[in-house]
């Protein structure tokens, strides 16, 4: 099973996407800050992570620039990091080194839609 990372200070909306993840074979961790993102993206491997701009400590432009500025030391590829946002960020997400954007609340359909456009890109383990 693919995991992933749902980084989003609602809770609610973690879990809600983590079931709707799971009924496509993939596995969910959390975290809910921006620091807590970064350290978690270097203790485990991701195949993505969906991250809100939203978040606090540092927002979620910041926590992908950190995200892809350790990649690219790494000199792995880049996961897919899908930009999360009521406010319409997109090109915002993008300029942040994001890969794809979905808006909330998430229609179903689009989701779906984003994990099977990139889960092509995925590095199985």
């Amino acid at each position: 099973m693919k995991t992933i990372l749902i980084v989003d200070d609602d809770i609610d909306f973690g879990r809600e996407l983590a079931a709707t993840l799971k009924s496509l074979k993939m596995n969910a961790h959390f975290a809910h800050t921006g620091i807590d993102a970064v350290r978690k993206y270097q203790e485990n491997q991701y195949q993505m992570i969906f991250l809100s701009a939203d978040i606090v400590d540092p927002d979620g432009f910041k926590t992908a620039r950190a995200i892809r500025t350790i990649e690219r030391h790494r000199g792995g590829m880049q996961i897919p990091i899908i930009g999360l946002s009521h406010n319409g960020y997109i090109t915002d997400c993008m300029d942040a080194g994001m890969s794809d954007y979905l808006h909330k609340p998430l229609d179903l359909a689009l989701l779906k839609n984003i994990v099977n456009k990139w889960k092509r890109t995925i590095v199985l383990d």
